[in-house]
């Protein structure tokens, strides 16, 4: 997700040549406006994430709105792709937000003020940036393996 976030960061003009990890969604964090409340579009078809219209839209719109609202635009569709994708899975699944993308703080407020959030089963890693995404994937594998043994 964090290149998606670098793309974004890109498209909209907070950083076309990043100094170091993270700055382009950093700035894309800092230029959001707090008070806007809209969306882009986007698809979700056979568990693929359609990425383009949010896009399209982001570039095309005849009305184009200051950056600082489409930043907010950008991190709101993000939540409700969030929220999209967790309404397909098995609800009584624990869900735990990790990885650098989650360290911003926008993007978290977002997923918690959202009317699906559930906070007795989403969690936010304490851990900083990638660290925790190796737990995750190898509770998964032991949660998808008999015995703790993969196939491979």
């Amino acid at each position: 997700m964090g290149r998606l976030f670098d793309a974004a960061a890109v498209l909209l003009g907070a950083c076309e040549v990043p100094t170091f990890d993270g700055e382009g969604p950093m700035r894309l964090e800092v230029m959001a406006d707090s008070n806007e409340k809209g969306t882009f579009p986007f698809e979700i078809e056979n568990g693929q994430i359609d990425w383009r219209p949010m896009f399209w839209e982001m570039l095309t719109s005849d009305l184009r709105p200051p950056s600082s609202v489409l930043s907010a635009r950008f991190h709101n569709t993000i939540v409700e792709i969030i929220f999209e994708c967790l309404s397909r899975m098995d609800g009584s699944l624990p869900v735990l937000f990790s990885g650098g993308v989650f360290q911003n703080r926008f993007l978290v407020e977002g997923i918690k003020k959202h009317p699906s959030f559930n906070e007795s089963r989403m969690f936010f890693s304490s851990y900083p940036n990638d660290s925790a995404i190796a737990l995750g994937q190898a509770a998964w594998g032991m949660s998808n393996t008999e015995q703790g043994i993969a196939e491979y």
